[in-house]
């Protein structure tokens, strides 16, 4: 953390270009108390590496699962669950084309299947078809 300036904390931050954080970027959302040092890569995920290894960042965007792995190795940083760009995940989802096509109301049927899922993101069981019984 810097001290940017009398009574103002400074913040070294790993944040994407998002609608979120292009506020705080153009300087249409500021603080009297907080600087915000803008100083990571253009891609969040980038930074990853540099924010936990170096402590290059005092905040900033980071995947849970990486977050999670940081915490398995005793590494000493805070989870603030607060999500900077809201998004569907199904572009995400990975699967081997040699098994077929995935239908997850055929596919997954029966299946013991774990993940997060954002009741207002969209992505339950609901939009694919299952019902809870499935």
């Amino acid at each position: 953390m810097e001290t940017a300036a009398a009574n103002t904390l400074g913040l070294r931050t790993n944040l994407a270009d998002s609608p979120v954080t292009m506020a705080m970027k153009d300087g249409r959302v500021t603080s009297p108390i907080v600087s915000i040092n803008f100083c990571g890569p253009k891609l969040a995920h980038d930074g990853f590496k540099a924010m936990l290894r170096e402590n290059a960042f005092d905040a900033g965007e980071l995947a849970i699962v990486t977050y999670l792995q940081a915490r398995a190795y005793g590494k000493p940083f805070v989870l603030l669950p607060t999500p900077v760009s809201g998004r569907f995940q199904h572009h995400c989802i990975g699967f081997n084309i040699e098994h077929g096509e995935l239908e997850p109301k055929e596919s997954c049927r029966g299946a013991c299947i774990g993940c997060y899922v954002d009741p207002a993101a969209g992505f339950g069981s609901e939009s694919q078809g299952l019902g809870d019984g499935d």
